[in-house]
């Protein structure tokens, strides 16, 4: 009776660890479930490249803790990104926003000929004579042409 009972007690605490096992298998893959998009609550750096894609809000950080002033543009289809308020395209493009104008990106201006480079020429290259060669079985045959 006494080994049944151990025996029992061993049976319950295997299936208890099992399936305590299970419920934790399945949170961990829960976990990696998560989108890859994180929205950047606080920007701890920022940049003054021009964003190029379309941008659907934005928002003013004030600086704080770890968190620099910035601008927080959000875009349609690559997340968030930092934006230094002190960058002249990004208080025009605050202003555009707040006024209601269009978030897609200008196109850049295309560059007429006077604002391009005036390039020289190509003058052929000077043909080597092969009198300045020693004389080989080719440059003879050359030179008796």
């Amino acid at each position: 009776m006494a080994a049944h009972k151990a025996m029992l007690r061993v049976l319950v605490l295997g299936l208890t660890l099992l399936s305590s096992g299970l419920f934790c298998l399945e949170q961990s893959e829960i976990d990696y479930r998560r989108p890859i998009k994180v929205n950047i609550e606080c920007c701890t750096s920022v940049s003054k490249a021009r964003i190029r894609y379309p941008i659907i809000s934005h928002k003013e950080q004030p600086a704080a803790n770890l968190c620099v002033k910035a601008v927080i543009f959000r875009t349609t289809s690559h997340g968030s990104f930092c934006s230094d308020p002190k960058a002249k395209w990004v208080r025009k493009k605050v202003e555009n926003l707040k006024s209601g104008e269009s978030t897609a990106p200008q196109k850049p201006k295309k560059k007429g000929r006077k604002n391009q480079k005036k390039r020289k020429p190509k003058q052929p290259r000077p043909t080597v004579k092969p009198s300045w060669f020693p004389l080989t079985p080719t440059a003879t045959a050359q030179v008796r042409t």
